[in-house]
């Protein structure tokens, strides 16, 4: 290779993709331009809230590594919710109501979020930490699929959520035509998919989320970017 050529991308990732899989089993999934684990320290430590409720839900994800979107994109959903005036969320797949908890501070007392989520001991625990926060008068808990659940709804959103099976990912697409708002956002977790994304990963999975990133950068309805804290955020706001 000629001195002063650029290296092909897909030939720095071959080289990268060993030591950036062993940061994915210590630190959780990273995105390749998050790879300084310093830089993730640090902001993990702005982040930190403290809130015993949210440290509880902390402490039982770290435990039983069950994913949730963590502080640092808390934080940015409780930005962009608050930015547009966000009274109702829908939520596709909140787990045990970490980033409903977020979404509930957003909506306010007058607001509402709508948790999804196919296991009924997943929303038992979201309605009692939202309880315990005080929050669980502005939610309402859906159990079973969530884009049947999110089909039968005749609401308009302010904010759609999305964290469900990565395969399932393009099919919320058409249904955000009438139940997201004009100036409403749709944000999506895990964007990025831990790397696999642009790694050549072949699996269903991928391909969903791989999908779903060019239904809404075809769209010329939404202004979209990809934000990439934790394990990549798309953030997409309705303006046609």
């Amino acid at each position: 290779m000629p001195v002063g050529a650029k290296q092909p991308l897909h030939s720095n990732l071959r080289v990268f993709r060993p030591a950036y899989l062993q940061l994915c089993e210590k630190y959780g999934p990273v995105s390749e331009n998050m790879l300084d684990i310093g830089l993730k320290e640090y902001l993990s430590q702005l982040n930190a809230v403290d809130d015993l409720v949210l440290n509880d839900m902390h402490e039982r994800a770290a435990n039983q590594r069950f994913p949730i979107i963590g502080p640092e994109v808390g934080r940015l959903v409780h930005l962009l919710g608050k930015a547009i005036g966000a009274k109702t969320v829908f939520e596709l797949g909140s787990g045990f109501g970490y980033s409903a908890w977020w979404f509930a501070h957003v909506v306010g007392p007058d607001g509402l979020v709508y948790l999804t989520d196919t296991k009924h001991e997943n929303l038992a625990d979201a309605e009692m930490y939202l309880e315990r926060s005080g929050l669980l008068d502005r939610c309402c808990t859906y159990l079973g699929d969530a884009l049947v659940h999110f089909e039968a709804w005749n609401g308009k959103a302010d904010i759609v959520f999305v964290d469900i099976d990565k395969q399932d990912y393009p099919k919320i697409f058409p249904l955000l035509n009438d139940r997201l708002r004009i100036g409403g956002m749709l944000i999506v977790d895990n964007i990025l998919w831990s790397g696999r994304v642009y790694m050549g990963d072949d699996a269903e999975s991928t391909h969903g989320v791989q999908q779903l990133t060019q239904l809404i950068r075809g769209d010329a309805r939404y202004l979209w970017s990809i934000v990439p804290i934790r394990d990549g955020v798309l953030t997409a706001l309705k303006v046609a």
